[in-house]
């Protein structure tokens, strides 16, 4: 329960470095992705998961987990990101 309030408090910050943040967080195995089981998580995030797939990897790239943040309200609409998730 623990990781999850950390979590929302990232994304309810309204940053893109927060979506980082809270990216950086749920990538536990470190590869610059996100698979189901670490979206698991994050409700709504694996519900929504075949929208925001957008390439159909059945992975989510940071910008794909942003998009997931825009729409949920937590990250400003921005072209800025971080360059080490693109």
């Amino acid at each position: 329960m623990k990781p999850l309030i950390v979590l929302l408090v990232f994304l309810l910050s309204g940053s893109v470095f927060a979506a980082a943040d809270a990216f950086s967080v749920l990538d536990t195995n470190s590869d610059s992705a996100l698979s189901k089981e670490e979206a698991s998580s994050l409700p709504g995030l694996v519900e929504n998961w075949e929208v925001l797939d957008a390439n159909a990897d059945d992975r989510l790239s940071f910008n794909e987990f942003q998009s997931y943040a825009r729409s949920s309200g937590a990250a400003p609409d921005s072209d800025s990101q971080r360059q080490e998730y693109n």
